[in-house]
């Protein structure tokens, strides 16, 4: 949605490991008699546990419209040097949703499986494969207060379950690139271990707008914005304050990024929350890549990830093992340029 002061939210568009648990799923290809069944990873820890599922756990999560039928195309690519293919969700007319990004992680993470003959999956198979993965990573024998507070985020997490498919509000914080304000959207990624960020940063060295925005959320610097303007205060602190919102009115500034770079974990599938997305960001050797989940690549399966290397919109595409793919038009001028950008991407990562 719009940055403009009058926003009240920022709303989106959109380890343990032992035997498989089969989940039963709907056939893709009814007239087949195949087993199309996913498989989630399993923790390792005892099945039984002391807390009290959900009684909606396994319920339709769209209960009242016609979301659980919405389609996604899956993209199947070499991943790391692997001889099979790992899938990837695409978007589809609703654009890079939550759910995708989520799920997507799961499947980088191999806590889902699919059967390589599945080209297409419901939004309510995903909801299911999704249930399931967090209710995996329930615990057990906890004392009782941390079991009732378990139980609590089971059930908020249950509530924004629906939303996943076509946006959470989440309230992010300029003080730091996990920073977000607690609310029932962020449980979900809490439940599957999910690491999820911004980069929405003040540089350290701007520090009047340090000191004009401190700790305060979106939500709070929108509202004290917005309260400027009626009042007969000093207007020349907030006219900063929103001239920086409208300056980084893409959520990531170079500061931002800088952090990103620096505090993800490499090799660890996260989520990044960058103009009002949640995409699916992976760091290798120091460098961060986007999860291209693009429909208009579902047939181009070398093009797996989109480089984040600075906040103008630069970018060139790898595939599965991070080998950059030349752009479709050739000529000499483009030669060139691959194998000078390919030159720079193996230094960069001391390949």
């Amino acid at each position: 949605m719009s940055l403009s002061p009058s926003a009240k939210a920022i709303s989106s568009a959109s380890d343990k490991e032992s035997g498989p648990l089969s989940l039963s799923v709907e056939k893709i290809y009814p007239e087949k008699t195949e087993d199309h069944s996913a498989s989630i990873a399993k923790n390792d820890s005892d099945s039984s546990n002391t807390i009290a599922i959900p009684t909606n756990v396994s319920s339709n999560p769209f209960p009242s419209s016609d979301n659980s039928s919405q389609e996604y195309h899956l993209k199947w690519v070499k991943w790391q040097g692997s001889q099979s293919k790992l899938p990837i969700v695409t978007q589809n007319s609703n654009g890079s949703c939550p759910l995708l990004a989520i799920i997507n992680v799961l499947l980088l993470r191999k806590n889902i499986t699919f059967p390589p003959i599945i080209e297409m999956v419901t939004a309510s198979q995903l909801m299911d494969y999704l249930c399931d993965c967090i209710l995996n990573y329930v615990p057990k024998n906890l004392p009782e207060q941390i079991k009732l507070n378990y139980e609590q985020n089971l059930q908020d997490a249950m509530s924004i379950m629906p939303r996943l498919q076509t946006g959470l509000d989440v309230n992010v914080k300029f003080t730091g690139i996990m920073d977000f304000e607690y609310t029932p959207e962020c449980i979900i990624f809490d439940l599957l271990r999910i690491p999820l960020y911004h980069g929405w940063l003040v540089d350290s060295d701007q520090r009047e707008i340090c000191r004009i925005i401190s700790n305060q959320s979106y939500n709070q610097l929108v509202d004290k914005i917005i309260a400027s303007k009626t009042s007969n205060s000093d207007k020349s602190e907030m006219f900063l304050a929103e001239e920086f919102l409208n300056q980084t009115a893409s959520q990531l500034t170079n500061y931002g990024l800088s952090q990103l770079i620096k505090h993800i974990k490499d090799e660890e599938p996260c989520i990044l929350f960058r103009n009002n997305h949640f995409i699916t960001l992976y760091k290798h050797k120091g460098k961060l890549f986007q999860l291209v989940t693009d429909q208009g690549f579902l047939t181009e399966s070398n093009v797996v990830w989109e480089s984040l290397d600075n906040i103008e919109g630069d970018t060139y595409f790898v595939d599965g093992d991070f080998v950059l793919v030349p752009p479709k038009p050739s000529s000499s001028l483009h030669s060139s340029t691959i194998a000078n950008t390919q030159q720079q991407i193996d230094q960069e990562l001391v390949i």
